[in-house]
Order: C-alpha cells, then structure tokens, then sequence
C-alpha cells in the first residue's frame, strides 16, 4: 500500500511540474493536435492542403507534434518564403510547395507584407478594435502576387499526388472566405477543414466568426471544435481555429 501510495504521489507531482513547465502557447496547440490526431485517424485523411503555409509552422506542426505521414500541399505566395520552402521539401517526403495564392478567382493582387510575414494579407491592417499586434501588423512593403482558385487546380493536384481524402487549412489572415468562394466544387470533395476565425478585426473589412461559421456550415460542414489561437491583455478572444467535419464522410 505503501509504495503504491508513494508511486502515485511520484505521478500526480510529475504531472503538476509538467503542467507548470508547459508554456501556455504550447498547451493550447497540444489540444489541436490530439484533436486532429483523432479526427485524421477516424476519416483516413491521405492529405493536407495548406493554404497560408507562411514559413512552414504548420508543416511541421503536422509532422513532429500531429504525427501526419500523408501528402502536404502548401501554398505560400510572398516569393521568398515559398522559395525556402521549395528548398526544403526537396528533402522531404510528401511535400509539395506551391508559390501563388488561393481566392475566389485567377488574378494578379496585392498582397500586404507585413513587418511579421505571418499577418501578411490582401487586407489593410485595422489596429482600431485591439493593439495586441500594433507593432507588428504593420505594412512594410506591397507584392504583385498571383491569384488562383482551388477549383481550377484541384483536379491536377489529385493526379499529380493521388490523394482521396483531403483535409482543407486555411490561414489567410482575413481572407478565407475568399478562397472557400473559389472552391465551390472542390468542397464536397473535402472532408474536413480548418479555418482561423475573427471575433476581434485586425484587418479592415474582414469576415467576423459568424459569418464564416455560416458560410462553411452552409456547405455542408458541422462545428467539430474551436481552439484558442490569440488573446488580448483584456483576455478577449481575437482570433480562434475552427475545425469542420463532414460525419456523413467517415470510413
């Protein structure tokens, strides 16, 4: 009774260190990773399309942290951040880069960069409603980038990568509705996806949460859970990741 006493003890204080050495960032993705763990598992996602891969984050979020061994397409368009991706996947497996942007249709646009690349948008940034990212969501620079829709592509991604159950990412700050609009008939061919919603604006004339919810569900999709990505000093919720699934789509 004893030694059983003293290993439990040994335990619950291991967990307790654990918990009080976990970061607070690091906590909040270990929830959206056990949850795409599951969900990948229960409907045999063979592959991940990420739309705003940036420097690669999510890449490697599903490698090293989801365990995710199927096919990866990320798309980035600011030139020198798909360039150093394209570098890399050539030493990776199952990764392919694609260097333009996704919307509603084909065209040259105007991509903001920002000071952090990370908040990069085809929107102006509003720093109105919050200043948690004041310093950093700020223009540096404007590129002429180019502009396609998933639709137009969809087709010749399943023949190049042979892929059957594709899970959908979407992180365009502000502007993921935009390439939902270009997806109308690449949507039922989808069976999850993932799209970072706005319940403070940090960009002018963005979609707020409710609209996007409305937009994705209308499409078939159902709410399979919300995780925190960013809060302001106040504690108020600015930006979450909402993940949608299709029950009707499970093996």
């Amino acid at each position: 009774m004893g030694t059983g006493r003293a290993a439990y003890r040994i335990e619950v204080g291991a967990r307790k260190l654990a918990a009080w050495l976990t970061p607070p960032w690091l906590a909040k993705r270990r929830e959206l990773r056990d949850h795409l763990r599951e969900l990948f598992a229960a409907y045999g996602i063979d592959c991940v399309l990420d739309v705003g891969a940036n420097r690669g984050q999510y890449y490697r979020f599903l490698r090293y942290e989801v365990g995710f061994r199927g096919l990866v397409i990320s798309f980035e368009p600011i030139r020198e951040l798909a360039q150093r991706l394209a570098e890399r996947a050539r030493y990776e497996r199952r990764w392919i880069v694609k260097p333009f942007a996704l919307g509603a249709r084909r065209q040259t646009a105007r991509l903001n960069v920002m000071v952090r690349s990370g908040f990069s948008s085809m929107l102006e940034p509003d720093a109105s409603h919050t200043d948690a990212f004041a310093e950093k969501n700020v223009v540096a620079r404007i590129d002429s980038i180019e502009v396609r829709t998933l639709d137009e592509i969809f087709d010749e991604l399943v023949r190049t990568g042979g892929f059957s159950r594709p899970y959908l990412k979407l992180d365009t700050q502000g502007y993921d509705l935009e390439v939902l609009r270009g997806a109308a008939r690449t949507l039922p061919h989808v069976f999850a996806l993932q799209s970072e919603l706005s319940f403070i604006p940090i960009y002018r004339g963005m979609p707020d949460w409710r609209e996007a919810v409305q937009a994705v569900t209308s499409a078939g999709f159902e709410v399979s859970g919300f995780f925190t990505v960013t809060r302001d000093r106040a504690l108020r919720l600015i930006e979450a990741d909402c993940v949608f699934v299709k029950p009707a789509r499970t093996p």
